[in-house]
């Protein structure tokens, strides 16, 4: 065996347990991405309706996403249970969800959702803000798991750490 190739355990070893410690957060992770994918979504619809409340709203929320990304990806170095400014946004996003949920059924719908023309559109996006509501309660639900170093992840980064020992 070379030198080289003794040299490489160790550092796929410190690989692994950086990915294992990631991988936490991948469910949030996704969920805050997601939102991100639907606020430039409709980002880009209101442009082409030229809703100026509209892309005001949904870039205010693009912009906040970016934030909590910027946390997950520090998570590859940083392996604390906490993520504040992550728990901070998915609780920003579902009251921005519950307000743009109310205000489909009100005469400012038309600033902020041009291209709600009909019921069923405005249902559907009822149920996409409902939807983003779900998925961001399951994100919390489970970074309070993680800050209470109770997630099933920590068990397997545990064994795999005696394991390689």
């Amino acid at each position: 065996m070379t030198h080289t190739s003794k040299m490489q355990k160790p550092n796929e070893k410190i690989k692994s347990i950086r990915y294992l410690y990631f991988s936490r957060y991948l469910l949030v992770h996704f969920t805050v991405a997601v939102m991100m994918v639907f606020d430039l979504f409709w980002l880009l619809a209101d442009l082409n309706y030229k809703a100026t409340w509209g892309m005001v709203l949904s870039l205010v929320l693009f912009i906040l996403a970016l934030v909590p990304e910027i946390e997950l990806i520090h998570k590859l170095d940083d392996h604390d249970n906490q993520a504040p400014s992550t728990k901070r946004f998915l609780f920003e996003q579902i009251g921005a969800n519950v307000l743009l949920g109310i205000s489909l059924f009100t005469p400012i719908c038309k600033k902020i959702y041009p291209f709600a023309a009909d019921q069923g559109s405005k249902m559907a996006i009822l149920a996409l803000l409902l939807a983003g509501i779900i998925c961001c309660g399951l994100a919390l639900k489970r970074l309070d798991s993680i800050a209470k170093s109770r997630d099933r992840y920590l068990k397997i980064i545990d064994n795999y750490k005696n394991y390689q020992q």
